[in-house]
């Protein structure tokens, strides 16, 4: 884990991001972070806990991000 770039790190648990998920701001977060942190609030919007954003969107909705998985993908390689 110390030598996982910090840009491939989710804010929410600290881990190498498993399947990023991205809010509506675009900060990113592991999928099961995302939804971990969703039923903690129990239907009210999603806020980003980098920004504060809210974010409206069930999180099995929300957009993969791309990038951040290919520089995971490559990473591990």
């Amino acid at each position: 884990l110390h030598n996982v770039p910090t840009a491939l790190r989710c804010r929410i648990c600290h881990l190498l991001f498993d399947t990023p998920t991205s809010l509506l701001c675009e900060h990113s977060f592991c999928s099961s972070c995302v939804a971990k942190l969703q039923q903690t609030i129990e239907f009210r919007p999603l806020q980003c806990p980098i920004c504060g954003k809210l974010t409206d969107i069930e999180p099995s909705f929300l957009p993969k991000n791309l990038d951040i998985s290919k520089r995971v993908d490559d990473f591990l390689l």
